[in-house]
């Protein structure tokens, strides 16, 4: 994802100030999930873009569509867990500190600063933004499904990226989440004569004891591999100390990876379900993953991005069930999401660049440029063999010849170039290297040999093959290497 121009709502000097303040703004506002009206008044209120959908529990909008442009929507929810005696927040060491920070107010935060963004700034996409409510509640209790089937705009949306945590790193896919209750029957007694009855809680011990020696299965999906698990989450038996239990109950979540259908997850718990009766209490298909998507490659290389899989359930399932793109990618840290101490360090949303901007280092002719001032400084005397720039003066005629062929009304130049300036170049092939090449096919015109040595490597390399390889000379220009790494060279 571009942007043009620096956010102006940045302020300079304070890369993370807004974003800070606006996140702990949202924290202190308390929104347990059925109880997010102030937080969503609060959203509303900071919204700048027009409505083009809202309800007490679902706000969206979009920045002016374009046509030819993609839709990319972001999403995020507003609501919280309870707290856990980490109200009121507070900024320490670099990091906003409360409940939700990290899942999701700081997500929502930077949602909020986009938005204001896509109206200052120049996009190459629009921007749609969704902010919903009841998220950490069970699925059936989510408004989004209803939402994505009632607003035909948000169909139009090439991409979905779901701000949950997740350190900045882009999470593709998500596992399946299936809730079951499983019960286990006995006969009741006196505790003091437990012969006479059947211990339903002994029952489902015994029968849960192959279940806790299961291992986690590795899936693998696109290269990424997702963990396959079942756990029991909750039991629940017996009235009274001096009475056996008649009935168990015991609660199983199980996680399943993407690929597999809502039914067959059902048939896994069933072979699991240790001969007791079994209810499915929820079903929450997983999402596929998109790892080959054409605006998931651009939001990858723009970020540098480590790429995982969603080892959770995430609405990003609920956007793939209504046939939308989606992924994961959030400012928040996974490891505090749900924590009484959560946090979201202000840093981590700073504009990340290419990795490869990092890797490049110094021109060499600036650093040749250092040293032959601190030399002269010292009174050395230098023959410059450097980089070639001319000791004699440009000939008078090229100089009038240049002069004359400024035109009275200049505009740009197509991009193919004069054809008697392609004619030359081939004649100029031909006698330096006794090569035949086509001036209106096989020369394109370019401001110094720079450009054309960077673009090379863009043009010829498929970044996705295993043969992306470029050699080239040491020393050298660093051109050469820089737009074969700019390309996905190795």
């Amino acid at each position: 994802m571009t942007f043009k121009g620096q956010n102006p709502h940045v302020r300079n000097g304070e890369p993370g100030g807004r974003l800070a303040e606006r996140t702990l703004a949202l924290v202190n506002i308390p929104s347990v999930s059925r109880g997010e009206a102030e937080a969503m008044a609060y959203v509303r209120s900071e919204l700048r873009l027009e409505p083009v959908w809202s309800s007490e529990d679902v706000l969206f909008a979009m920045s002016k569509r374009t046509a030819g442009r993609p839709l990319v929507l972001l999403a995020g929810h507003v609501d919280t867990v309870p707290a856990q005696g980490n109200l009121p927040g507070r900024i320490e060491d670099g990091a906003v500190i409360g409940l939700g920070a990290s899942d999701m107010k700081g997500g929502v935060a930077v949602m909020l600063e986009l938005a204001d963004w896509a109206l200052a700034g120049e996009l190459e996409l629009d921007l749609g933004f969704l902010f919903f409510t009841r998220e950490e509640l069970p699925a059936d209790e989510s408004p989004v499904p209803e939402f994505l089937q009632n607003c035909p705009e948000s169909s139009e949306a090439e991409l979905v990226i779901v701000l949950e945590p997740t350190d900045n790193e882009l999470h593709l896919g998500c596992v399946g989440n299936l809730s079951a209750e499983l019960t286990f029957r006995g006969v009741s007694a006196h505790s003091a004569r437990p012969w006479t009855g059947e211990n339903a809680i002994h029952k489902a011990a015994a029968a849960l004891a192959p279940l806790a020696e299961l291992e986690p299965l590795d899936v693998e999906v696109d290269g990424l591999v997702f963990r396959e698990v079942v756990s029991a989450v909750a039991i629940e038996g017996g009235i009274a100390d001096n009475v056996v239990p008649d009935r168990c109950l015991v609660r199983l979540n199980y996680r399943y990876a993407p690929g597999r259908s809502r039914e067959q997850a059902e048939a896994r718990v069933r072979e699991v379900a240790c001969h007791a009766e079994l209810e499915i209490l929820g079903n929450s298909p997983p999402a596929h993953v998109v790892l080959d998507r054409p605006l998931v490659t651009r939001l990858r290389e723009a970020g540098g991005f480590a790429v995982q899989p969603k080892q959770a359930w995430t609405p990003v399932a609920q956007f793939a069930e209504a046939g939308l793109d989606a992924v994961n990618l959030g400012p928040g840290a996974t490891r505090y999401a749900h924590r009484a101490e959560r946090r979201r360090r202000v840093a981590s949303n700073q504009m990340q660049l290419s990795p490869v901007l990092a890797a490049a280092g110094t021109y060499p002719f600036v650093r040749l440029e250092e040293a032959k001032r601190r030399l002269a400084a010292d009174g050395v005397e230098l023959i410059d063999f450097g980089k070639g720039d001319p000791r004699e003066e440009t000939d008078p005629l090229i100089r009038r010849a240049l002069v004359e062929s400024i035109e009275p009304l200049s505009s740009y130049p197509l991009a193919e170039g004069l054809p008697e300036l392609r004619e030359a170049v081939a004649g100029w092939c031909k006698r330096r290297f006794g090569v035949d090449v086509d001036p209106e096919s096989e020369v394109i015109p370019t401001y110094g040999s720079k450009e054309a040595i960077f673009h090379l490597a863009q043009v010829v390399l498929d970044r996705d093959s295993d043969k992306a390889l470029v050699l080239s000379t040491e020393p050298g220009y660093p051109v050469y290497d820089r737009g074969a790494l700019f390309a996905g060279a190795d």
